[in-house]
């Protein structure tokens, strides 16, 4: 098998629930732990189930874990990352209550901004890091609210297009679609959180962009 340009490099994964692994039967069945046997990349997995890119203004209070915000966590981020994939938004559109905003925010309590302020923070502490972010997967009912999840997929390219930051659109490339009902059973736990093969796919997805990247 031909090695991976992965192989060996640090890879940190800034996330939510699906980051870590939830869905999975183990911690090892998650996608960071698969794409990180499969290639032999040094994997670090910061997923916080219930966390959001944007600023809560209520506080969870059945969890407060829930409120650690991406930008709030970017202390946990080694500095010798050679890749820092920031990994979210589905829970800013599930239950998060900022306000979607529009371009040009720079604010952490709308989405568009909080995504802004997290990418200029990023480029300014990790410079020697190759700094990517991938948008939500598909999940079921993401149509039923006033904004759509795929209003934030659009809102997540359009700020790292600005900032010329890559984008692996893991919304459309991802081809689960859990609103179909087969696909729900067989490749999810709950209509949102992959299951085993769910995980197992989207480490995949990942290997095949995030080489892709870096042979450039």
């Amino acid at each position: 098998m031909k090695e991976s340009v992965l192989k060996n490099k640090k890879i940190t994964f800034l996330g939510d629930s699906i980051t870590e692994s939830c869905g999975a039967s183990s911690k090892e069945k998650g996608f960071v732990y698969r794409l990180r046997d499969k290639t032999g990349a040094n994997t670090v997995e910061l997923g916080i189930g219930g966390t959001r890119i944007a600023y809560k203004t209520e506080p969870s209070l059945e969890c407060l874990l829930y409120d650690k915000f991406f930008e709030s966590r970017l202390s946990d981020i080694p500095l010798d990352s050679d890749i820092i994939v920031v990994f979210g938004g589905t829970n800013d559109y599930g239950h998060g209550d900022a306000p979607i905003g529009k371009l040009g925010d720079k604010t952490i309590y709308t989405f568009y901004g909080a995504v802004d302020s997290l990418i200029r923070k990023l480029k300014t502490v990790f410079t020697n890091s190759l700094i990517v972010f991938a948008t939500p997967i598909h999940r079921e009912f993401e149509d039923e609210r006033g904004l759509n999840l795929v209003d934030f997929v659009n809102a997540l390219k359009e700020v790292c297009n600005k900032y010329n930051v890559p984008i692996i659109d893991t919304y459309n490339i991802f081809k689960v679609y859990p609103n179909i009902e087969e696909d729900k059973i067989k490749y999810t736990l709950d209509g949102l959180h992959p299951n085993d093969l769910g995980h197992d796919l989207l480490s995949d997805t990942f290997i095949k962009e995030l080489e892709s990247l870096l042979k450039k």
